[in-house]
């Protein structure tokens, strides 16, 4: 199964959420449920906009096999 691994790929870098909605322009909503994993798919263009702000391919932000067991509350909703 494929999944997304922005939060992998940025969170070492020292990217969040935030900064990538920040910079990319995209809602927080969006960037937050490919963060968190939970988004069921997005379009070329989310992911390359993505991309290009964290210094990335699009291709890098998917994984194939089980995404990582690492839950996250969503700080804007604690």
């Amino acid at each position: 199964m494929a999944h997304f691994r922005l939060k992998e790929i940025a969170k070492p870098q020292r990217w969040s959420a935030h900064s990538i909605k920040e910079k990319t322009g995209l809602s927080y909503n969006t960037v937050w449920t490919i963060w968190t994993n939970r988004s069921s798919g997005c379009d070329l263009s989310t992911l390359q906009r993505i991309a290009d702000c964290i210094g990335c391919a699009p291709g890098d932000l998917i994984g194939s096999g089980d995404p990582p067991l690492d839950p996250e509350p969503d700080p804007d909703r604690a």
